[in-house]
């Protein structure tokens, strides 16, 4: 076999494999999982009970997938009477306690990992202030940790992707943007710079508007 046929067996693989994106909400309220948003992983768009399981009075919600993600951006929303036991994420950005428990985190070229082990608290007023305990340190380390950068831009960067975060600055200093610019200006697939402007749209932080044939890209207010 020659150097150039060496050469060919190397690049194929990676000439066919899957870029893979996700920006959703886990839903782990009850007993079943549910997953909505925006992604192209097939294991995250049907057959996703398999992610949430329960043994001796424990859930674990394990969504592991060795597949290599672009980015990706998760919440997860678990019922508001609960003792976490055990998390692992790759960049874990805050927990929030209200009606229910959410936790949100994202990633970037690496695999997607979400491991969550928990369990039901019995209702006692003891187990509710463990939980505020819980939710207060967590929003003191947040506070610190990403308060003064969000205080000056307006923008919490921690929570968005690259891509997303480069499109917001972009408008942030031009005031309005056309999303044809983005793709020619940032070099980004016409997919791809739609798929990150929805979710910022989705997110609260810009609204399109049409001029001509054109869409308008502002901040929201």
């Amino acid at each position: 076999m020659n150097c150039k046929s060496l050469m060919l067996l190397f690049f194929i693989p990676l000439a066919f494999s899957q870029n893979y994106y996700a920006d959703i909400v886990i839903n782990a309220e009850g007993s079943e999982l549910s997953i909505t948003g925006i992604t192209n992983h097939p294991e995250l768009i049907s057959n996703y009970s398999k992610f949430l399981a329960y043994n001796n009075g424990y859930y674990l919600l394990n969504i592991s997938l060795s597949d290599n993600f672009s980015n990706y951006v998760y919440e997860i929303i678990l019922p508001k009477d609960v003792t976490i036991n055990y998390i692992k994420t790759p960049k874990f950005i805050s927990m929030a306690y209200g009606q229910n428990l959410i936790i949100k985190g994202l990633g970037s070229n690496e695999e997607f990992k979400a491991v969550i082990q928990y369990k039901l608290a019995p209702q006692n007023n003891l187990t509710h202030y463990l939980i505020a305990l819980m939710v207060i340190v967590a929003g003191v380390i947040f506070y610190f940790k990403f308060f003064k950068k969000k205080k000056k831009t307006g923008i919490n960067y921690s929570a968005l992707t690259d891509r997303q975060a480069k499109i917001m600055k972009m408008i942030m200093n031009k005031g309005e943007v056309e999303q044809k610019y983005l793709e020619n200006f940032l070099g980004m697939p016409k997919a791809a710079v739609s798929r990150n402007v929805n979710s910022l749209i989705r997110k609260g932080l810009i609204k399109k508007e049409k001029k001509g044939v054109s869409n308008l890209l502002i901040l929201a207010k």
